[in-house]
């Protein structure tokens, strides 16, 4: 029997636990508290688990912490931001400090969150 190879993508969205100096600041949590909270939120070595020389890896390069890239960018749409966990998160997975991850004072104004989103998701789904 001849042997079929088929193609292989890997989508790995959120191994990342980077956060960009320069988005740093929409972040309200102490570095420990971030540390913290990006053990729990970060899928950890998944991209070295499922590294496979004949695929094709589409890894996210940032922590979903700052784009999740697997929500839809609008949140009359995405469920999950109701409990603060849309495109961009609002709220911490357990939100143990009860005031948030991000700056609510009206820092992220509605033209940041469309840069990041969109730049954010380009670089993402069309590399």
């Amino acid at each position: 029997m001849p042997r079929v190879e088929l193609a292989m993508i890997l989508h790995i969205p959120h191994s990342s636990n980077v956060i960009p100096m320069n988005l740093r600041d929409q972040i309200v949590l102490s570095n420990d508290d971030l540390a913290a909270e990006l053990i729990l939120m970060t899928d950890a070595f998944t991209d070295e688990l499922f590294d496979f020389p004949e695929a094709t890896t589409q890894r996210f390069p940032i922590s979903r912490l700052l784009v999740d890239v697997e929500r839809f960018p609008d949140d009359a749409t995405e469920p999950m931001s109701e409990v603060g966990m849309g495109m961009i998160y609002t709220l911490t997975s357990s939100d143990f400090l009860d005031s948030g991850l991000r700056r609510n004072d009206g820092f992220m104004v509605f033209s940041q969150r469309s840069n990041i989103t969109e730049q954010k998701q380009s670089m993402h789904w069309l590399s």
